[in-house]
């Protein structure tokens, strides 16, 4: 594939020069559920799992949607008695999963003064040492070393009970904001009634036959961060991928409702990408974001791409027009190539079918 032209950064360019640019470490491509296209670098190989980021998210948004015992119209702290003080207070289950809560939480850079980025650059020794919010939950999760003062056992969930003041209102505008993603962790845990990876084991890791246990980032008391510390390999991402293009269905069974995905394409929350939102930036590009995934328009009167989408150029495209899954993951800091490769994947699947 080589030598297919896609689209990216406003021009046409080979395969092999956009996988070289965004720093590519595995591309995969499913045609109806048959691989066609399977490629490493480096020192990636099949069974290497890859930090996901962001892209994780996808594994708690449907072990959620897949619970009966959750009602997304629900108020979350109908379910997390201990959210009632706090600005989660009154959100619904859908408002998280769409984070569209009032939180305050800052997790992108408020300005963009030249001290203000590094502050908000993870890896740059100000992030490190930063005294904010976002920096504190990098430090709790153990992907960053604490500070000299900071609790060793300081967990996930004690983050949440600090979410105190609220921004907005619930459900006027994407904010995206990791205890989001940990308020939905200690959802699925309480309801459950069992720790969360053997929840993920049994209730989807198994059903899709996957091939890798995924690694986890964990605080201090081994909690998992869902929303950026999960490592997962190529092929079992591709088969979260196949899962959600059979609309729920592996394997002749139903691990999700077909619902739930209709649901995704359909209420994609475009107009909650606005001038209010740490993503309003992105809104040129026309995507929506529902229940933890990204979607993204495609040719007039064709289905939207569907996304789960991590940074530093973790992808999971699914393209229900050409029944294509596209795994892409990477290791480039350029954070603006995250909306760049969705157009050079879009090119490649239609290319590819």
């Amino acid at each position: 594939i080589d030598r297919i032209i896609v689209e990216f950064e406003g021009s046409k360019i080979e395969v092999s020069d956009w996988l070289e640019k965004t720093e590519t470490d595995s591309l995969l491509v499913l045609h109806d559920g048959a691989i066609v296209v399977e490629t490493y670098f480096g020192e990636m190989r099949p069974s290497t799992r890859h930090l996901t980021w962001s892209l994780g998210k996808a594994l708690l948004s449907l072990l959620v949607l897949q619970c009966d015992k959750v009602n997304p119209a629900n108020a979350i702290d109908s379910y997390v008695p201990a959210l009632k003080p706090t600005a989660f207070s009154g959100a619904t289950v859908q408002h998280v999963l769409d984070q569209q809560t009032g939180l305050a939480f800052q997790e992108t850079p408020p300005d963009n003064q030249p001290k203000t980025l590094e502050l908000y650059t993870f890896g740059t020794k100000e992030f490190r040492e930063a005294k904010h919010e976002y920096a504190q939950y990098e430090r709790t999760t153990g992907i960053l070393p604490k500070l000299t003062g900071e609790s060793a056992i300081d967990g996930l969930y004690d983050i949440l009970l600090r979410q105190t003041e609220a921004a907005r209102p619930h459900g006027s505008t994407l904010w995206y904001a990791e205890p989001n993603i940990i308020a939905l962790q200690q959802l699925l845990e309480t309801v459950a009634q069992e720790r969360i990876v053997a929840h993920l084991e049994n209730e989807l890791w198994k059903r899709i036959g996957a091939e890798h246990r995924i690694n986890a980032i964990v605080d201090g008391i081994g909690t998992p961060a869902f929303g950026t510390g999960i490592s997962m390999s190529t092929r079992d991402v591709g088969r979260l991928g196949q899962l959600l293009l059979n609309r729920g269905q592996y394997n002749g069974q139903k691990i999700v409702s077909k619902g739930v995905v209709e649901d995704i394409l359909t209420e994609r929350n475009v107009g909650a990408i606005n001038d209010a939102s740490n993503f309003s930036d992105w809104a040129k590009y026309r995507p929506g974001y529902r229940n933890l995934f990204w979607t993204w328009p495609s040719e007039d009167g064709q289905r939207p791409l569907l996304s789960a989408l991590g940074l530093y150029g973790q992808h999971c495209v699914v393209d229900f027009n050409n029944g294509n899954v596209i795994v892409k993951f990477s290791s480039n800091p350029n954070f603006a190539h995250l909306t760049e490769d969705v157009n050079a994947i879009r090119t490649l699947s239609n290319a590819l079918s």
